[in-house]
């Protein structure tokens, strides 16, 4: 017993490191293909942990109806390995749906970012567009100046 749990925290850090592994890639990759793949292992976890429930169930079943006490005692372990195994999966799980989440929060973020760079070069524009206009009025000024300096010297001359 004490062999065997050992041996299954063995295989959860091992798992958890996969796990983290799998999640590193994922930011890697971030082009919006991670996502997809986030839900897919996702739905994968999910449809793990339920076939592991529907495994545990059977066995307690099993456990509780007898016929035996060496068969009931199988059962009983096999049942204890199935709930233990649905536990890693769970923390799995809610550790996938708490990197989604900030997958999300990340892009949230990004987004964010770039509205606000939008923003600043809108104003950025409309400023230039205001500059632009004075110049066009300075222009215009000068021009009737000159003019009037044309006039006038045809006048005095």
């Amino acid at each position: 017993q004490v062999m065997e749990k050992y041996l299954q925290e063995k295989l959860e850090v091992m798992v958890q490191a996969e796990i983290h592994e799998r999640i590193n890639d994922f930011r890697k990759e971030m082009g919006g293909g991670g996502d997809e793949q986030l839900r897919e292992e996702h739905g994968a976890l999910r449809r793990l942990v339920g076939d592991l429930k529907a495994k545990l169930e059977a066995a307690e079943r099993r456990a509780k109806g007898g016929g035996g006490s060496e068969r009931a005692e199988r059962a009983e372990a096999e049942a204890a390995r199935l709930r233990d195994e649905r536990d890693t999966l769970q923390a799995r799980h809610d550790k996938l749906r708490a990197e989604m989440a900030s997958h999300v929060g990340e892009k949230s973020k990004l987004v964010g970012e770039l509205e606000g760079q939008v923003t600043q070069l809108k104003h950025k524009v409309s400023a230039d567009r205001g500059v632009k206009e004075r110049l066009a009025q300075v222009e215009k000024r000068e021009e009737q100046r000159e003019k009037e300096m044309g006039e006038m010297m045809d006048q005095l001359a």
